[in-house]
């Protein structure tokens, strides 16, 4: 496999957290922050396949967030979802060799892209892994951009957040900026007043669709942020 934040030939690593966007571009609008401050702790898994500009996008925005390693599946987006068997079995096959105790996925709104990936998701998790494999990781579902509020259910907790300070907020912003982003502007105020509602100046917002058999994992989901 490539590493797209380096263009350099790679395995992916192990790490505890592994956040899956559809595309390029929402691993950084609904995760930066988070990646920027557990870049090596941290790693990326992209569905569908960038075209040359977006690749080059995607490696400036790596290089903004700290490179945490990001393994593009190569799927067409215009057909993401097509062959769910083979997408399943890609992200089944990448959590064993990554073993994340977390699994970050995009919240299944409106968009056809992210409803599949959350669903591919869910159902890689879910895969067996054999006797003797670990529990499956914690999951989370990541919020894309405030202006896509209105979308979410009343119902949806976003209760679990991760702290940002100065430069994790700036290194998010520099990534979606690398982008060309229209939402970059507002990247600032939107950490904030997601901050303002777990009393800190900065934060990303999630909510926890499942949790880890595993009772550590599940505390460690619990204290992301008041912990970093």
């Amino acid at each position: 496999m490539i590493d797209h934040g380096t263009g350099e030939p790679r395995s992916p690593r192990r790490a505890s957290r592994l956040v899956v966007a559809p595309h390029v571009g929402d691993e950084t609008l609904g995760c930066g922050g988070l990646l920027a401050r557990h870049h090596d702790d941290a790693a990326v898994v992209i569905l569908a396949e960038p075209d040359e500009r977006r690749k080059e996008q995607l490696v400036a925005a790596q290089h903004a967030l700290g490179r945490p390693p990001a393994t593009v599946l190569g799927f067409s987006r215009r057909h993401l979802g097509e062959d769910m068997d083979l997408l399943v079995g890609m992200l089944a096959d990448l959590l064993r060799i990554v073993q994340p105790s977390m699994l970050y996925l995009p919240f299944p709104s409106n968009h056809h892209d992210r409803a599949v990936a959350y669903e591919a998701g869910m159902r890689a998790v879910r895969a067996p892994h054999g006797h003797g494999a670990r529990p499956g990781p914690t999951v989370l579902v990541y919020d894309v951009g405030a202006v896509e509020v209105p979308e979410y259910a009343e119902d949806v907790r976003w209760g679990v957040h991760e702290q940002l300070d100065e430069r994790d907020l700036e290194r998010k912003i520099a990534a979606a900026v690398a982008y060309g982003s229209p939402l970059a502007g507002g990247l600032r105020k939107n950490a904030h007043v997601v901050g303002e509602v777990h009393h800190v100046a900065w934060a990303e917002q999630f909510a926890v669709v499942r949790r880890s058999p595993g009772a550590r994992v599940a505390r460690a989901a619990e204290t992301v942020g008041s912990t970093s």
